[in-house]
C-alpha cells in the first residue's frame, strides 16, 4: 500500500468532503440576507470554500474511490479546468480569511472608525 493510504481513507475523505459541502450551503443561506460587512465577507468565504471542496472531491476523492473515473474521457477533459478553480478557491479562501481578521480587527479595536463612501479607496489605504 502507498503512503498516502488506501480506499478506506479517500471514502472518509468524501465523506468529510459531503459534511463539508453541507455546511458550507447552509452558512451561504444564513448570510445571504444579511448587509453587515463581515456576513458578506462570510458569505464570500464559504463559497470559495465551496468551490474548494467540490473540485478537490472531483479531483482527488472520488476517482480513487471509482477507479473507472479516473481513466474515462470526461475526467481528463475536467481536471484542467477544475485544478484552477480549486486554486483559485483555495487563494481566495486564504484572502477572504484575511480581510475578515481586520475587519474584526476594526470593529473591536476600532469601533467608530467609518470610512466614507465618497473617498477614493487608494487614499484610505495611504
Amino acid at each position: 500500500r502507498a503512503a498516502g493510504g488506501g480506499h478506506k481513507d479517500n471514502g472518509n475523505k468524501v465523506i468529510v468532503g459531503i459534511f463539508g459541502i453541507a455546511g458550507n450551503i447552509c452558512l451561504i443561506i444564513w448570510f445571504i440576507n444579511k448587509k453587515n460587512n463581515f456576513h458578506q465577507l462570510m458569505s464570500v468565504l464559504a463559497f470559495c470554500d465551496l468551490l474548494y471542496i467540490i473540485s478537490s472531491m472531483v479531483i482527488f476523492g472520488i476517482p480513487n474511490i471509482f477507479t473507472s473515473l479516473g481513466s474515462s474521457s470526461l475526467y481528463k477533459h475536467l481536471v484542467p479546468i477544475l485544478l484552477p478553480l480549486a486554486q483559485c478557491g483555495l487563494t481566495a479562501s486564504i484572502y477572504l480569511t484575511l480581510a475578515i481578521a481586520v475587519e474584526r480587527y476594526t470593529t473591536v479595536c476600532h469601533p467608530f472608525f467609518k470610512v466614507r463612501r465618497g473617498t477614493p479607496q487608494c487614499f484610505i489605504l495611504s
